[in-house]
C-alpha cells in the first residue's frame, strides 16, 4: 500500500489518519510499516479518506485519474509526463496532489463561510 506516500503528499500525521478512518495512531503505524495488512473494511476508509478506489490505494492502477478531468490533451499531459526523470514524476504527482488538496480545502472554506455568513444572519 502506498498510504504513507499520501499521507505524507497531504502532509498529515500518522496520528490525523488514523482518527480520521477510526483507528488506533499504532495500528495505522503498522499498517504503513508492512507490519499488518488492513481488512477490506479499513481499506474501503482508507481509500474514502484519501478520497480514491482501493486499487489506486493498493498500487494496482497507473493514476489515470490524473488526467480523467484535464483540460489538455490526454497525450499532450502523457508526454510531458513521460518525458520527465523518474523522480521529477514523483515531484510533479506530489504538486498535482497538493493542487487537488488546496482546491478541496478552498472549496470546503467557502461552504463554510456561507454557513457562517447563514447563521449570523439568522441571529
Amino acid at each position: 500500500m502506498k498510504i504513507k506516500k499520501l499521507r505524507e503528499i497531504r502532509n498529515l500525521s500518522q496520528a490525523e489518519v488514523a482518527k480520521g478512518i477510526g483507528i488506533s495512531q499504532q495500528r495505522y503505524s503498522r499498517y504503513e510499516r508492512g507490519e499488518r495488512e488492513a481488512d477490506y473494511e479499513t481499506l474501503c476508509r482508507l481509500a474514502n479518506f484519501f478520497e480514491i478506489s482501493i486499487d489506486e490505494l493498493l498500487g494496482r492502477t497507473t493514476e489515470p485519474q490524473l488526467f480523467d478531468n484535464a483540460r489538455v490533451e490526454r497525450p499532450e499531459v502523457l508526454e510531458l509526463y513521460e518525458s520527465l526523470t523518474p523522480e521529477l514524476q514523483e515531484h510533479a504527482l506530489a504538486y498535482l496532489h497538493g493542487l487537488a488538496d488546496r482546491n478541496a480545502v478552498q472549496s470546503s472554506a467557502n461552504v463554510n463561510i456561507t454557513f457562517e455568513d447563514n447563521r449570523r444572519k439568522r441571529q
